[in-house]
């Protein structure tokens, strides 16, 4: 096989297989941190729509969990059941436990992050 095409390009070609390794590898990086961002909010998100599931199923009127906290919004003033979710349900251990969880998932990016920028 004639190669004079290529060995006449070679600093090109070279310069051009370094570029798409760089860009391939920022991809890669890429998709790693967005998925770990997305698993810190699924976890947070199940963790709540677990509670307000719970909420709506204790709850026997016919309002949804919508109305409940717009009118929490609107009004300031939060119906007995949703103050009953906010002060037992919501406690200061569940809080902290939501806040541990998203501390990890933050911490996984920061790695990812920091052991890319030391490369």
């Amino acid at each position: 096989m004639d190669t004079s095409l290529l060995s006449t390009y070679l600093p090109e070609v070279t310069r051009m297989a370094r570029k798409f390794t760089h860009i391939s590898t920022l991809l890669q990086y890429i998709k790693l941190s967005l998925t770990c961002m997305c698993e810190a909010w699924e976890e947070i998100l199940l963790q709540m729509d677990s509670r307000l599931t719970k909420f709506v199923q204790e709850k026997n009127t016919t309002t949804s969990v919508q109305d409940e906290f717009m009118e929490l919004l609107l009004w300031g003033k939060a119906s007995i059941e949703l103050q009953a979710l906010l002060m037992n349900q919501l406690t200061v251990k569940g809080l902290k436990k939501l806040g541990q969880s998203m501390e990890s998932s933050y911490s996984s990016i920061q790695k990812l992050v920091i052991s890319h920028l030391q490369r």
